[in-house]
């Protein structure tokens, strides 16, 4: 308790630190380790899918500028189309 009571994180502004019983059952630190890796690794691969979500979405529109710049490219004259290989 007292390291509770002295020690705070740097630029912390505590005004009391209060002592407790506390009546719920406490889990033992391994089963607590174990549920916080799978909530942090299923909030690393939710994220992983949105981030795929999006890069397909760029993939996409990065196509249709190619197709569209292709598209013009044959418009143009010849002479000009030998510059832009």
């Amino acid at each position: 308790m007292e390291f509770a009571e002295s020690n705070y994180p740097p630029e912390a502004s505590v005004e009391s630190v209060e002592v407790k019983d506390y009546g719920e059952e406490v889990r033992n630190i391994d089963s607590f380790r174990q549920s916080l890796m799978v909530f942090q690794l299923t909030k690393i691969a939710q994220a992983g899918v949105g981030m795929l979500k999006k890069q397909d979405a760029m993939l996409g529109k990065q196509d249709e500028t190619i197709k569209n710049i292709s598209f013009k490219k044959k418009s143009l004259p010849k002479k000009i189309t030998l510059y832009l290989r």
